[in-house]
């Protein structure tokens, strides 16, 4: 049996997540056979334009924008709020075995699917979450600051110009095979991490998730969607359900991390060479970031987020939280 008789029964027997998973690789094909077959060339390779899904007037002033994604929120709230009633343990669901970092897994099955499960949105934003958190402990480790850190107390327009030499050490340290998803993971969560700093808590990204197209926001924007969540009585309800679904979303994140770091071990022993020692198979852990590192808003056990607060006091329910008003320096 030839090569390409081999290759043709292996994409015959794969299943739905490993095709989304070699998304680009397996569009170059099609064009390829459709050209050799003299067919209709009717996809074209590389990734989706935009695997998110953005409004065509995106390009609004800040206020409109940030406007239809609270008002996109309010009319997702009832589909959010069902999802919460689950368990974290069931809304996690299991992630997928494959030889890379799972998380980066998650994100390339999402990022390649044309339908969107409510699932597998939700397992994509922890994945983006949990990669950036890692990363961020990371950045701070090696250089003493993280850019979450310093996008919360000066948001800049220009914020992942510094990041680039701490993701190729990170992408070296962890093994990572698919750089550019990986890439796209941090740029998406850094900013959700800035934005739970700004708010407060995780409870934001407990709403967020449903309406990815809120990434599209740039940082300077930020508090644009902040200032209209906090003061506006339109969207009380919707700033009242980050609240309630915040410790509901720390437990499924804290369960998404659980489930995904065996695998993860099991993905660093296979790229391992063989003579290593075996206590270098755990997924490498970073130290907490203290306190002073985020300005005094900040616990250990909060990681990266929940660095201040955007909230009035009385409308606090973390306790250990500051408060701050609601001004922020935006660098142009």
């Amino acid at each position: 049996m030839s090569g390409f008789q081999l290759a043709l029964d292996y994409i015959d027997a794969g299943s739905e997540e490993e095709i989304l998973q070699h998304r680009e690789r397996a569009l170059d094909a099609i064009k390829k056979l459709e050209k050799a077959l003299g067919l209709i060339q009717r996809v074209e390779p590389g990734l989706p334009s935009n695997s998110i899904s953005v409004e065509p007037d995106v390009e609004q002033r800040p206020q409109q924008l940030s406007e239809k994604i609270l008002t996109r929120i309010d009319k997702n709230l009832a589909s959010i709020v069902s999802y919460a009633r689950k368990s974290p343990e069931t809304a996690v669901a299991p992630a997928p075995q494959k030889r890379e970092d799972p998380r980066i897994i998650d994100a390339q099955i999402y990022y390649g699917a044309r339908k969107k499960t409510t699932s597998m949105m939700f397992r994509t934003a922890l994945a983006i979450r949990s990669i950036s958190m890692e990363f961020a402990r990371f950045q701070h480790y090696r250089r003493g600051y993280s850019r979450v850190a310093r996008q919360v107390n000066r948001l800049s327009a220009k914020a992942d110009q510094t990041q680039e030499a701490t993701i190729s050490d990170f992408i070296k340290e962890n093994h990572i095979a698919d750089h550019r998803t990986f890439e796209r993971m941090i740029t998406s969560g850094t900013k959700m991490l800035v934005l739970e700093g700004l708010f407060g808590s995780c409870g934001i990204s407990s709403l967020l998730w449903k309406v990815p197209s809120w990434s599209k926001l740039s940082y300077p924007e930020l508090p644009v969607l902040l200032e209209l969540l906090l003061q506006i009585p339109e969207y009380d309800k919707v700033r009242t359900t980050a609240e309630d679904l915040t410790g509901w979303y720390e437990q499924c994140q804290d369960v998404y991390d659980q489930n995904i770091y065996a695998q993860r071990a099991t993905f660093l022993y296979n790229k391992l060479p063989l003579c290593r020692p075996k206590d270098v198979i755990q997924p490498v852990s970073y130290p907490l970031i203290g306190t002073d590192s985020f300005g005094g808003h900040m616990r250990d056990s909060d990681m990266v987020v929940s660095m201040a607060s955007a909230c009035p006091e009385s409308s606090l329910k973390h306790t250990g939280m500051c408060s701050f008003a609601f001004h922020v320096h935006i660098v142009r």
